[in-house]
């Protein structure tokens, strides 16, 4: 059994979830199979990434930056991406941002198949997801060859704009109409639960009175004693 005191028994991944964790006390706990998993996760994704990239590998190096004009040298960007830009202009936090996979489907409205089959594929990296290791890797994609992949499938990123404000429009027309369902059956109900309800049908059992003759019309009748109904009839 694992001591707590003991720093050498601790899991790799525990190490780095107690990093990113603001309150571990609350978490759940870790075994000795989880650097296993871990190992195995590392190797497959090393293996992914070679197999992807290694058509990538084949291309020949520019000798100038595609920015500047000087002589590229060691560029970490093309390393990681086959980007031309040397590290003198390389922007790290703004133009050749890196992002994630996700947030350059919603940014780009980019689909799965613009990201691996369209050709060619868009070179990425692996990172650990900085939340929870426990969760897959994250995907990096560079910030302008994602805006040149989303220019070739939608034509120019003014028109990106103009697919987003039209899928928000459409969202708040169902949205609008979903509200105007909701009134309008929440008025039907209200409706028919302040509409005044029928009564419901009492039977009469009419009660006779004593037998009389009705001279005028030469028969019998009888007065029922509870309304006003008469019924005659013949003695033969």
């Amino acid at each position: 059994m694992k001591r707590r005191g003991d720093k050498d028994n601790i899991p790799a991944v525990e190490k780095l979830y107690k990093k990113n964790q603001q309150d571990y006390s609350a978490s759940g706990g870790f075994g000795a199979k989880d650097d296993v998993y871990e190992e195995r996760r590392n190797r497959a994704t090393t293996s992914y990434q070679q197999r992807q990239h290694r058509a990538f590998n084949a291309v020949p190096k520019p000798d100038d930056c595609t920015e500047c004009g000087d002589f590229l040298g060691e560029s970490e960007l093309w390393d990681r991406y086959n980007f031309a830009v040397c590290s003198v202009c390389n922007d790290k936090e703004g133009r050749h941002k890196l992002i994630t996979r996700t947030e350059a489907k919603d940014r780009f409205l980019l689909k799965d198949c613009d990201f691996d089959l369209r050709k060619p594929p868009l070179r990425f990296i692996s990172k650990k997801n900085p939340h929870n290791p426990r969760y897959g890797d994250m995907k990096l994609y560079l910030l302008p060859q994602l805006e040149a992949r989303a220019i070739e499938v939608h034509g120019s990123l003014e028109s990106i704009e103009e697919l987003k404000e039209l899928k928000t429009s459409r969202r708040d027309a169902m949205n609008e109409k979903r509200f105007e369902r909701k009134i309008k059956a929440m008025r039907t109900e209200m409706k028919s639960a302040c509409a005044p309800k029928a009564l419901p049908k009492v039977t009469h059992t009419h009660v006779y009175g004593p037998e009389e003759f009705d001279a005028e019309s030469d028969q019998y009748k009888k007065n029922c004693t509870e309304c006003d109904h008469v019924t005659y009839y013949d003695k033969m």
